[in-house]
């Protein structure tokens, strides 16, 4: 007896994404203009809404060392019945803790808001809009234009625990990808300080590291990829130092365990007066020899150049443990191949299945009690979090969490930390326990945090109201491992728990 042919595999329904770059001048304290560079991930949730993260950062300028991040949503229209196809529209609003001078920026609360036409230039979206930036309690308000570049992507995004294996077929993509924690240091080559008193002591950073290859073909015999990374100082004399910056690099195989690689980046970093940038900007240019000892782990070590506007020009010694995996997504094109990221010089194989990784984004409340100040009494400090949190069993899982001040008269107060937790198994409706420690950079905002390293540890309680979205209660302590800071915390988050579509 013959069987019917069974129809073709199909690719999960992708998710729509849209990253969005912002470029703005606005008007601060004193009459004083500060150049804004903004970068936005948002979920498209319904064709009209979306929402997700955003973080804008000095680039021009005297206030080098300010950043601001936090949540934003956005409503979206077509234009086709009054301007044609491809004008579109879109209006929305952020809200999150920003700083880096407490003087003009008080508690820290960033508020803004925008409205923009833009219109379709494949593969982007070009757009021009007005927006409105206020902080809460400070003495920025200003009302300015901007300019905006969209990306409509997608992403594979499914149920966080689901054993179900996802066959490979036409329009989906295995990429490489790795993730990796940093700690270095910056030698200055002279003082970096805006009075240029003072010596050039290291400044010893540590910080979060990603990166993705890109679906091109090779330059040079090297793999393109791209990459993002975020530090802040945890010693040297340089608190509340914060940097943020994104580029291309190119990866050379050079036998079955190591690499050579080879990175630009540019972005925005600072400390106020401590560490004079300019207006914010930076470049930065480096290379690398990385080992991988097992597959799906890598170590590097790093030697490089950093350059700013300012006084700050620095070398760099950097120290990295990768993760590295494969992430699918989805492309057009009816032919499939998969990058092993342990030797990529390999040939192409033929990928064959891929399951859901799980994974949570949360936002959160917390609430610091009695924090020591540089100058002046203690005070309660609320911050703003984002965390996101990769499970790796059903109860250990590894994180990495950012927070900002929005109160408490300590505006550019900014923390970044990396840690693991362990929580009971899900069940669906029922309160979970669970504790996670970990270690990160703190500063700014006049918080004395003596170097800027710090540990917290905290209790927490979970509990599932919806499919994929949970209420937490949070409390523990945080304290600066040389002194100074010790200060407890209660909090509330919201968290969203999901999959994504990566090699099993």
């Amino acid at each position: 007896m013959l069987l019917p042919d069974l129809p073709p595999p199909e690719a999960p329904t992708p998710t729509p994404v849209v990253l969005s770059l912002t470029l703005e001048n606005a008007l601060v304290e004193d009459g004083a203009h500060m150049g804004l560079l903004g970068l936005s991930y948002r979920r498209r949730f319904t064709p009209e809404w979306s929402g997700g993260v955003a973080v804008y950062s000095a680039t021009t300028g005297t206030h080098g060392g300010f950043f601001g991040f936090g949540l934003q949503g956005a409503w979206h229209a077509p234009l086709e019945r009054w301007l044609g196809p491809e004008w579109h529209g879109e209006a929305g609003a952020f809200a999150g803790g920003g700083g880096g001078n407490p003087g003009w920026v008080a508690g820290g609360l960033m508020l803004r808001s925008h409205a923009e036409v833009s219109r379709d230039v494949k593969p982007f979206r070009l757009g021009l809009g007005i927006s409105r930036v206020v902080f809460k309690d400070g003495r920025a308000r200003s009302t300015h234009p901007y300019l905006s570049v969209q990306w409509d992507t997608a992403s594979f995004i499914g149920p966080a625990f689901s054993d179900t294996v996802v066959p490979a077929v036409a329009g989906m993509r295995a990429l490489p990808q790795e993730l990796a924690a940093i700690g270095g240091v910056y030698q200055p080559r002279k003082s970096p300080r805006r009075d240029g008193t003072g010596g050039t002591p290291a400044l010893q950073f540590g910080g979060l590291a990603w990166r993705q290859g890109l679906a091109t073909s090779p330059w040079l015999g090297a793999q393109p990829y791209a990459s993002l990374m975020t530090l802040g100082a945890m010693g040297g004399g340089y608190d509340g130092y914060a940097e943020l910056s994104g580029g291309l690099g190119l990866r050379w195989q050079m036998g079955p365990q190591w690499q050579l690689r080879a990175e630009g980046l540019i972005g925005s970093a600072g400390a106020g007066a401590t560490v004079d940038t300019g207006g914010g900007l930076l470049a930065k240019t480096g290379a690398a020899a990385v080992w991988t000892p097992s597959p799906g782990w890598s170590m590097g070590a790093y030697a490089g150049l950093l350059k700013t506007r300012g006084l700050f020009s620095a070398r760099e010694l950097r120290l990295e443990l990768g993760w590295q995996g494969i992430d699918w997504q989805p492309v057009p094109g009816d032919r499939l191949a998969m990058t092993d990221t342990a030797s990529p010089s390999r040939a192409p194989q033929t990928a064959v299945a891929a399951a859901w990784s799980p994974w949570a984004v949360s936002t959160s409340w917390k609430h610091y009690s009695g924090t020591v100040r540089e100058v002046g009494p203690p005070q309660h400090v609320p911050v703003l979090g984002l965390k996101l949190e990769r499970a790796l069993t059903p109860n250990w899982r590894v994180l990495a969490e950012a927070g900002t001040a929005v109160g408490g008269m300590a505006g550019g107060y900014a923390t970044g930390q990396l840690g693991a937790g362990w929580m009971q198994a899900r069940q669906p409706g029922a309160w979970r326990w669970g504790a996670e420690a970990s270690l990160g950079a703190a500063g700014g905002g006049n918080v004395d945090v003596n170097g800027g390293l710090f540990a917290q540890a905290q209790l927490q309680l979970r509990r599932e109201f919806a499919p994929g979205w949970s209420w937490q209660l949070d409390a523990g302590q945080l304290r600066t491992v040389r002194g100074g800071l010790k200060s407890q915390m209660v909090g509330v988050s919201l968290v969203s728990e999901f999959g994504r579509l990566q090699a099993p």
